[in-house]
């Protein structure tokens, strides 16, 4: 069976997660078991026991998600599935360079992790968050950030009618209740830790690239 692999970002984690395919994949328990070696802490029990706020941890969700996530995709590919192309969002986008043989599972898991790290780093010296704003247009949501005192901005265009703000908290919070007040069904707080995608993680992203220049890239299969 042939199949597109898409990973997902910063927010899927829950309690629990991946333990099913653990307990049914030899390939996936050889997934938690290298991302436990690497990170010297246990992964599976991070995530299959970990509770909803220590796995909303960024320095937590990230690793936790990219070993769900590849544990997930040896589990299939296990069972036959051939893979001809893979994507992510965010944090998926690191699951999807590993999947496709671009980066070694093991430097996979070295960057995931330390990104999660530096990201942290930078969410606890700010007080940041995100918010995803329902049922609201692009334009709209765009203006009343730009017209909210502090940084808050539109991040993530996830589809008609989903757009994710992020920025300094007082400025995301005054934001998202002017949406709800311009007719938005719903401005929902995302279980992240940070402004992630605005300027906030600039400190981050600085380290982060100097980390990847240490890393081998590869031709994708």
């Amino acid at each position: 069976m042939e199949a597109v692999a898409l990973f997902p970002g910063q927010g899927a984690q829950y309690p629990g997660m991946g333990q099913s395919i653990y307990e049914n994949s030899e390939s996936a328990r050889q997934i938690f078991e290298q991302a436990s070696e690497i990170c010297g802490h246990s992964i599976s029990d991070l995530c299959f026991h970990g509770t909803k706020e220590e796995l909303s941890r960024t320095v937590n969700s990230q690793i936790a998600i990219f070993t769900c996530s590849m544990a997930a995709l040896r589990a299939l590919q296990e069972r036959g599935l051939q893979v001809q192309a893979c994507a992510g969002f965010s944090l998926g986008e690191y699951t999807a360079l590993t999947a496709a043989g671009i980066l070694s599972l093991e430097d996979g898991l070295r960057l995931v992790r330390r990104r999660g790290e530096l990201m942290q780093e930078a969410a606890n010296s700010t007080d940041g968050c995100m918010a995803a704003v329902l049922g609201l247009q692009d334009d709209v949501v765009e203006a009343i950030c730009s017209e909210t005192a502090g940084l808050v901005l539109p991040v993530n265009y996830n589809c008609d009618g989903q757009l994710v703000i992020a920025g300094e908290r007082a400025a995301v919070e005054a934001a998202a209740a002017a949406c709800k007040e311009a007719g938005a069904r719903r401005a929902v707080p995302l279980a992240v830790s940070g402004g992630f995608h605005t300027g906030l993680m600039a400190p981050a992203a600085a380290k982060l690239r100097e980390f990847a220049q240490t890393l081998t890239f590869r031709t994708p299969t």
